[in-house]
């Protein structure tokens, strides 16, 4: 979690990731949504972040920042702008569509941020119903994905209704959904 660990922390992380064959790391952007940043509170995050950027250069792994409501990273433009202001092709994006945002604007985030995200999280979920079987979303990922590099990595988030018996139905939808 940037901002509750030392910068230091990272290199534990690293080293595990290596052991496993990882290449890429999720890190979280702190614990509060992105109109709660102050501006020191922000420019203390975007060093951090730099700091981390170049840790990750040195060490030949890729940090991704996950997009994720009530974290920096909660909105396009708090998004956009962290990436760019880090400006390191070894610090990315975890992208995922936003549960508050329509549709259509979380179909302008990805096209923005597809560039910027290596990894993506698969899973439907409406803030109004809440998580769905990703049946019912195969027609808006596929919109989502179009603008997505093919080397991706696509993680299922979750399954609907939490329980593991549901994976199988679920990587059915994401087969179908990547062709």
């Amino acid at each position: 979690m940037i901002g509750k660990q030392s910068v230091e922390e990272i290199y534990d992380y690293i080293k595990i990731a290596k052991i496993l064959g990882a290449d890429i790391i999720r890190i979280w952007s702190r614990t509060k949504g992105s109109k709660d940043f102050t501006e020191e509170d922000t420019k203390v995050f975007f060093e951090t972040c730099k700091k981390l950027a170049k840790i990750a250069e040195e060490e030949g792994i890729i940090l991704d920042v996950e997009s994720h409501i009530n974290y920096y990273t909660d909105s396009l433009e708090t998004s956009l702008k962290l990436i760019k202001e880090v400006n390191s092709p070894n610090f990315g994006m975890h992208w995922q569509p936003l549960g508050y945002m329509t549709e259509e604007e979380n179909e302008i985030y990805a096209k923005t941020m597809a560039s910027y995200s290596p990894v993506v999280h698969v899973g439907y979920y409406r803030n109004e119903v809440g998580r769905l079987s990703l049946h019912e979303g195969i027609d808006v990922w596929k919109r989502y994905l179009t603008d997505f590099n093919d080397d991706i990595y696509l993680m299922l988030e979750f399954m609907p209704d939490g329980k593991i018996e549901s994976l199988k139905n679920e990587a059915d939808a994401l087969r179908l959904i990547i062709g």
